[in-house]
């Protein structure tokens, strides 16, 4: 039922690959090197890392633009650097984010180091609960959904209108990250994302694609 919806969640957090791609080889900008290949597939684990590997610039713009995106979760930002450092070779992670920016395959091996990093940060973060949704949070959901949903733009604001009245921020947060995780869901917070996308087609008058 929240198949329109769901997908909003995932980019108001955006996910590491949006993230890295402000921060990870140190340039705010696209790279203008030539396409990286990304090696191929491999059982071996990916190449370890170690913090001192990581320029202290480079760091701190991960943190400040992870922060920024994941609606000022700086411990879960934190956390995730901190697993990647020991688990990813600084090569990797600057070869990864020139995959993200130039649209390239990524490793799967290191694709997969980031995934868990993710995942094991949000069991362990403390999450930054606000009482109110930011202006960004709002527009990161409102574009994807729009875009998942061919244009139903009356839905979307309905759905996040609902969203807002009945999921606290803290709660939308988590919801977020686990989608990125792949985490279960909360089961309350899952039925009243449903509850919101139902009510929200309804109020739009539209037909809710079947889940």
């Amino acid at each position: 039922m929240e198949s329109w919806i769901r997908p909003a969640f995932a980019a108001f957090v955006v996910g590491f690959a949006a993230v890295l791609a402000g921060c990870g080889g140190g340039s705010s900008a696209p790279s203008s090197a030539p396409a990286t290949t990304p090696p191929p597939p491999s059982s071996a684990p990916a190449t370890t890392g170690h913090s001192s590997e990581y320029p202290a610039a480079e760091r701190s713009s991960f943190i400040r633009s992870c922060t920024a995106t994941s609606g000022g979760q700086a411990d879960y930002c934190k956390l995730a650097l901190k697993c990647i450092e020991h688990r990813v070779s600084h090569d990797d992670f600057v070869t990864y984010d020139q995959n993200v920016i130039q649209g390239n395959a990524q490793d799967p091996r290191v694709k997969r180091v980031f995934d868990e990093c993710a995942h094991g940060a949000i069991q362990k973060a403390a999450l930054v609960p606000r009482k109110r949704y930011l202006s960004s949070e709002k527009a990161s959901f409102l574009h994807s959904c729009n875009a998942t949903s061919g244009g139903q733009k009356q839905y979307c604001r309905y759905a996040y209108q609902c969203v807002v009245q009945r999921v606290s921020h803290k709660d939308f947060v988590r919801f977020s990250l686990n989608i990125i995780a792949g985490r279960a869901q909360d089961p309350k917070t899952l039925d009243a994302i449903k509850g919101c996308s139902r009510s929200a087609a309804q109020r739009a008058g539209i037909a809710l694609p079947q889940s």
